[in-house]
């Protein structure tokens, strides 16, 4: 096949079909590429390193996640199999050491596995081993499967569930919305189930510039400002009422009158330095990329709009300081700056990653600024 003319010509089919992604990649910086790099990854930690090996000893299945390593290929074809098997182990285990994995992401190799299988299991002297292994692990896989699709045990369809219900859970809280846009913040799953049964009126927007969606790519922000949101949690926030829903989940909301947020299109740049033991200077400027002026108005209770500092270590939130109300507007394309002062007497004497943001009232603080190493001092 490598010398003939159509495996040549099938792959530069495949490049010109895959060229529109790359491009897209290209003009959106790269986001999936980031993301995946460092946007979800931390420091080296051998915290999700168990819970990967763990996972893929049950998600593959005991009798078939051994083979790649006893194995003997016949051909490049099945060289290459093997490779991408333990390839995509060794991968997963190494991203481990860094943040969690998810069990399905390895299933790039199940189909490999499977054709190993086939024939390592077709030796009539590994059929007590087959018996032994594979059938047991296939029996419970159609239990834990039916036990997923009827609620057999309805203690497992309760609270989180994640498969059932999403019909009556969706209107339950269209009920409450009352044809409003409902605002999920950090929450791709439930905004998006919401959004498939609910007519699209789900949306989600991440509070971090590490993390974004199809909602901030496709730009959902700019078109709930000013509208009337219900705005809903699984935490109680000042003004939160309680929203019934059929998974009894914590559900807490409040309808925004007039939704204002700045969690795109807007960014921050910020410099800091200590300037004494007990506090450190911040030179910051907020630029508006938005087609329309940026507008600081107050929030639900009332409360004005802020720009905010976060002191963290290991993306764990130490401490958070309100520094100075805004209240001008800037212009499309334009920017402002300040010159703040914060007081760090409460921080221990430590390394920080410092970031910058905008506190919105009872919406998650848009933090938008570069990551600043900060020393404090005794």
């Amino acid at each position: 096949l490598l010398r003939s003319g159509y495996f040549y010509l099938a792959l530069l089919v495949a490049a010109l079909f895959f060229l529109p992604h790359l491009l897209w990649q290209f003009n959106h910086d790269f986001p999936t590429l980031k993301y995946h790099l460092s946007g979800r990854t931390g420091s080296l930690s051998f915290r999700h390193v168990g819970e990967y090996i763990s996972q893929q000893i049950f998600a593959i299945g005991p009798g078939l996640i051994f083979l790649p390593f006893i194995i003997r290929t016949k051909d490049v074809f099945e060289r290459t199999l093997k490779a991408i098997i333990i390839g995509t182990f060794a991968f997963f285990l190494l991203s481990s050491f860094k943040t969690f994995v998810h069990f399905h992401w390895t299933s790039i190799a199940l189909f490999p596995l499977l054709y190993f299988a086939a024939f390592y299991y077709n030796q009539p002297e590994k059929q007590r081993l087959f018996n032994w292994i594979i059938l047991p692990f296939v029996g419970l896989f159609l239990v834990v499967r039916i036990l997923l699709m009827f609620p057999i045990i309805p203690a497992m369809h309760v609270g989180e569930d994640y498969y059932h219900g999403r019909k009556q859970w969706a209107k339950d809280i269209a009920a409450v919305a009352d044809g409003r846009y409902v605002f999920m913040p950090n929450n791709l799953r439930e905004a998006s189930l919401y959004s498939f049964y609910a007519d699209g009126k789900g949306v989600t927007l991440y509070n971090r510039p590490e993390k974004k969606s199809q909602y901030e790519l496709w730009g959902y922000e700019d078109s709930l400002q000013g509208k009337e949101v219900m705005f809903v949690t699984k935490y109680p926030f000042n003004g939160s009422k309680p929203l019934p829903n059929n998974l009894q989940q914590n559900l807490q909301y409040a309808v925004l009158p007039s939704f204002t947020s700045y969690y795109t299109g807007v960014s921050i740049t910020a410099a800091i330095k200590q300037a004494a033991a007990d506090s450190i200077e911040a030179n910051v400027e907020i630029t508006n990329h938005r087609s329309a002026p940026l507008k600081f108005e107050k929030g639900l209770n009332g409360e004005p709009i802020a720009l905010m500092i976060s002191f963290e270590q290991e993306r764990n939130v130490i401490q958070t300081f309100i520094l100075q109300n805004l209240t001008e507007v800037v212009a499309p394309h334009d920017s402002i700056t300040k010159k703040l002062k914060v007081s760090v007497k409460d921080l221990e004497p430590k390394s920080y990653s410092a970031f910058i943001g905008i506190h919105n009232g009872v919406l998650p603080d848009a933090i938008l600024s570069n990551e600043m190493q900060i020393e404090i001092k005794q």
